[in-house]
């Protein structure tokens, strides 16, 4: 079954799982649990005000529940690493970006970081890793260990407001076999630096045995009312016989109706200005029932693999 695009300028949150969790460096967003950052994960933050322990187990993270949990954070970083930011920035996403933890030390090598989150539950995660300066321009290279993707560059430039894939921010999926996670950021090509990579803050959305499947297009969709711009998944077992693959939808504007929307090809065609790109092809069908965001701005849907439910004018293969 091919990709389905969200069409609303709403789209990205899913369900809770004991194993999420959100990350800071410099404090907790003014909002709160009422942010829910790019992942349109909402729920407790960590914050992290100085430099992370050299080993495992010294600062333990909670859930987005508030909830402890067995895993910590921690960093292999030797020297040089602290918490450091530019002039705060009003409101939750001003004040993620605002504050970084960074390897800050003169004329060292290819300073990398290296932090490591312990203690986690085996599974399928999304991971979304934000690195961003107000202050000091340049580029950050992110790579988390064993993901799907390949690193990727962040290039920083003024900050507009919201986080932006590739800018701003970086999203990977990743297999936790060994109850740990790698994130690594550094400056592109290495050298001499006052300033090495950045990192503001981490979400990790725990999936369960679940994967993510099929490959994503049309990302960068304008921010919504939500204050992001939100993201599409189909998520689940692919094979028949278990019947188990969801779309799930996060950051959508809160109580706002939706249906999901599917087509056998793909397209990104600007719809006007405001209203974001329209990334189905010319033959499109409505997958399932109009929905409601709800208060969290949370939507998913069932989909059966064997035979989807769409409108019979479409034909969507299985």
């Amino acid at each position: 079954m091919r990709i389905i695009h969200l069409l609303l300028p709403a789209l990205l949150a899913g369900p809770v799982f004991s194993q999420s969790m959100n990350v800071n460096f410099g404090g907790v967003p003014p909002g709160g649990a009422g942010y829910g950052g790019v992942a349109g994960q909402f729920g407790q933050w960590n914050a992290v005000t100085s430099a992370p322990p050299s080993s495992a187990g010294v600062l333990p993270l909670v859930d987005v529940q508030g909830d402890a949990t067995a895993a910590s954070l921690w960093t292999t970083d030797t020297v040089g690493g602290q918490i450091t930011g530019c002039t705060l920035v009003p409101g939750d996403a001003g004040w993620v970006a605002s504050g970084y933890y960074s390897t800050m030390f003169y004329q060292v090598q290819d300073p990398i970081i290296d932090l490591r989150i312990s203690g986690l539950e085996n599974g399928s995660y999304q991971v979304y890793v934000y690195t961003v300066s107000n202050c000091l321009p340049g580029s950050t290279d992110v790579l988390v260990a064993h993901a799907a993707e390949p690193r990727l560059t962040c290039v920083h430039t003024p900050w507009a407001g919201r986080f932006l894939r590739g800018n701003s921010y970086a999203r990977f999926k990743v297999e936790v076999v060994d109850g740990e996670l790698a994130v690594h950021a550094s400056l592109p090509g290495g050298g001499f630096t006052l300033h090495g990579g950045r990192i503001n803050a981490i979400q990790l959305v725990f999936q369960g045995s679940e994967e993510i499947l099929g490959t994503t297009t049309c990302w960068d969709q304008p921010a919504n009312s939500s204050g992001e711009g939100a993201t599409l998944d189909l998520v689940g077992i692919p094979e028949v016989l278990f019947d188990n693959v969801e779309f799930r939808a996060r950051a959508l504007p809160a109580n706002a109706p939706l249906v999901f929307l599917a087509s056998p090809e793909s397209a990104q065609v600007p719809v006007a200005v405001g209203m974001g790109t329209f990334c189905l092809g010319s033959n499109w069908s409505t997958i399932g029932p109009v929905l409601d965001s709800g208060p969290m701005g949370i939507a998913q849907i069932h989909v059966a693999i064997s035979d989807p439910d769409s409108d019979p004018m479409i034909s969507i293969a299985a």
